[in-house]
């Protein structure tokens, strides 16, 4: 028996690279992005991710959003017990404003962010989701979008069985997306100014109290 027989190698796996996937295309600034095929499917981090942005699209909101509203309804519930009077109303306001957006067919920014899981940038790997590197391809989708239209942009198969936008006309699409960034502007504007409205009764009960 040999005890100096060498021991084999073990085999060198190949680290999967962008440009080993199918090209998809190029955003304004140049850069290329590839897309996973179905026999290769995303990464772990990548598709866990995907499906954290498909839950908040089916709420209608983003985490910003919801924890935007969750913060409002409490500070106005800290008020209604505290004997401010009309914060019933902000309270009723935020449970009809969760209804009502989780009927919203299109959040703008969710889909920038769920396909932004999907299409990798040339120079990121495939095994790790990177936030930093994520934030950007988001920011160069939007940009790219300014330049196109976000109908052509976003006519994807991984939106085919997506709350059916792949069955919208061009009108429909737009229609939706422009409201979209309405109600995302709104909703905005609403809560800033409860957040102050509220700060303040909140504020003056105390000075009465002091």
């Amino acid at each position: 028996m040999n005890l100096f027989k060498r021991k084999r190698k073990p085999k060198q796996v190949k680290q999967l690279r962008a440009k080993d996937l199918q090209f998809a295309f190029t955003d304004t600034d140049g850069v290329s992005y590839y897309h996973v095929n179905a026999q290769l499917g995303i990464g772990l981090d990548h598709y866990t991710k995907a499906m954290e942005f498909t839950m908040w699209m089916s709420a209608g909101m983003t985490a910003t959003e919801l924890h935007s509203l969750i913060d409002v309804g409490e500070q106005a519930n800290e008020n209604l017990h505290a004997g401010k009077k009309g914060n019933l109303a902000t309270i009723g306001w935020v449970f009809r404003e969760m209804r009502l957006r989780a009927n919203m067919v299109i959040h703008t920014e969710l889909l920038y962010n769920f396909i932004a899981c999907y299409y990798i940038r040339e120079d990121e790997p495939l095994s790790e989701w990177i936030e930093s590197i994520h934030n950007e391809k988001v920011e160069a989708f939007k940009k790219t979008v300014k330049e196109r239209t976000a109908y052509e942009f976003f006519q994807l198969p991984e939106l085919i069985n997506l709350t059916g936008i792949s069955n919208m006309s061009p009108q429909e699409w737009n229609e939706h997306w422009n409201a979209s960034i309405r109600e995302q502007t709104n909703l905005q504007r609403k809560v800033d100014y409860l957040r102050s409205e509220l700060a303040s009764a909140k504020d003056m009960k105390t000075s009465k109290k002091a």
